[in-house]
């Protein structure tokens, strides 16, 4: 009979697909590192070592590895989700701690949704294409350089013609290097308004109605007896403060079985917040 008990200690997790959406204002949107919409953390780690993270907290690639073997790209993959209302050319700013300024001082980023380029001085100077190196070259401190093709430092920029809801990615690439803050600026805005580290992080919202999980169910945790195991479904996109209530108007249950026993038990839905 204990044997049979094991199977109502399952925790069910139904998330019905509301993703936090970062929302541009006044031409800047400021999104901290550690708080990407969606993660596979893989080797990156919460960190406070570094004192003056905007946030308190930041994130660092492979903490401790001395390694400079660097990763390829699509290993520990963060994104963000962002609305773009000002359309128009934003530059990419990214306040990050390199641990030496050659070695353990880059990350990949991507737009997959948008024409990234680099730009030397002024104008644009070639077209971006999937993961790029970013990097900076002050060691040992927290800094805003955010660079691209080495030796011939270029600044990243993209382009949003039309408002609309984008993505940004991460992967990691070399150990120790630490990110604090993102933040993409409107051409009309100036630099160092926005680096001012003072500046809060951009309101989120929804996404979408049309971001519907498929109805897939992922099983996580230690399959042994008396361990915890969970069962995370991408459901419908639901919002509590607009049309269906998704903690009132839905109800999902799971009924296990074995021989002639039968537990039904009770979901809940995971907001993002």
């Amino acid at each position: 009979m204990l044997r049979a008990l094991i199977f109502v200690v399952l925790v069910l997790l139904p998330s019905f697909g509301s993703a936090a959406t970062y929302q541009e204002s006044g031409g800047l949107v400021v999104m901290e590192y550690e708080n990407a919409t969606s993660s596979d953390m893989a080797s990156w780690s919460l960190q406070t070592e570094h004192s003056g993270a905007t946030g308190g907290e930041y994130l660092e690639w492979k903490h401790g590895n001395s390694s400079t073997t660097v990763d390829q790209a699509g290993s520990g993959v963060l994104t963000w989700s962002f609305t773009i209302a000002k359309t128009g050319d934003y530059q990419l700013l990214m306040r990050s701690w390199p641990s030496h300024n050659t070695e353990h001082n880059d990350v990949w980023v991507d737009f997959p949704d948008a024409q990234s380029y680099k730009v030397k001085t002024s104008g644009s100077a070639g077209d971006l294409n999937g993961w790029t190196k970013m990097y900076n070259n002050g060691g040992g401190t927290w800094g805003w350089s955010t660079n691209t093709v080495d030796n011939n430092s270029h600044r990243i920029w993209v382009s949003f013609p039309t408002a609309g809801t984008y993505t940004f990615r991460t992967s990691g690439r070399s150990t120790k290097f630490s990110v604090d803050r993102i933040v993409l600026r409107h051409s009309s805005v100036s630099e160092n308004a926005a680096k001012d580290t003072a500046l809060a992080e951009s309101a989120t919202g929804a996404s979408p109605p049309s971001q519907d999980g498929d109805g897939s169910v992922a099983i996580t945790g230690i399959k042994q007896r008396w361990h915890k195991v969970t069962l995370d479904m991408q459901g419908p996109w639901a919002d509590e403060t607009t049309g269906t209530n998704p903690f009132t108007d839905y109800r999902m249950t799971v009924t296990f079985t074995k021989g002639s026993l039968v537990y039904t038990v009770p979901g809940y839905f995971a907001a993002d917040g």
